[in-house]
């Protein structure tokens, strides 16, 4: 698969998001978005940590490796 069609499925997937987020950030104001930003950087990290400690895991790893 080829780099613009990666891209290009990328964006298509991301219509969604904007028609969800551009109303939430609109209602929310300048003083809220920080808010999200933070919860947001927090779920980013708790889904890293939980990636990493399946992917890690001796039986996932095992499978990995193959």
């Amino acid at each position: 698969m080829g780099v613009l069609t990666v891209a290009a499925v990328t964006f298509a997937n991301g219509g969604d998001n904007i028609g969800v987020y551009v109303p939430v950030f609109a209602v929310a104001g300048p003083s809220g978005i920080p808010g999200y930003v933070v919860i947001f950087l927090i779920g980013v990290g708790l889904w890293c940590a939980l990636s990493w400690r399946i992917a890690t895991h001796p039986a996932v790893a095992k499978a990995l490796e193959r």
